[in-house]
């Protein structure tokens, strides 16, 4: 795994999560692909709360791209939320995401 620039101990705590799960999400627990970057299965690192390099995650490219700008308590919201709309018809109310910045980017 190259480092990408990661703070040592995000890449230990991607080497330990590997350890125990194996290639597996960390939201889904779908087994990941290592080998087809074209797969949605791909794996890619994922920034836990976005933006912050300290805590990366494994997880595929799909659920990396659904995810981009939302805590994982949002992003479970959002799904459940959709689900619920696509099955049982219940209106979608999401809230503003916290690291949100689609119009308005933080100043560097």
């Amino acid at each position: 795994m190259r480092n990408k620039g990661y703070p040592p101990e995000a890449v230990q705590g991607i080497w330990d999560y590997i350890y125990k799960y194996d290639f597996i999400c960390n939201y889904t627990q779908m087994k990941l692909d290592l080998d087809n970057p074209k797969s949605f299965r791909y794996l890619v690192f994922d920034h836990y709360i976005p933006g912050d390099p300290h805590k990366i995650v494994l997880t595929s490219a799909l659920i990396n791209t659904m995810k981009t700008d939302l805590l994982e308590d949002e992003f479970k919201d959002a799904v459940c939320q959709l689900a619920d709309h696509f099955r049982l018809g219940k209106p979608v109310n999401i809230e503003d995401p916290v690291h949100w910045y689609r119009l308005h980017p933080p100043e560097k």
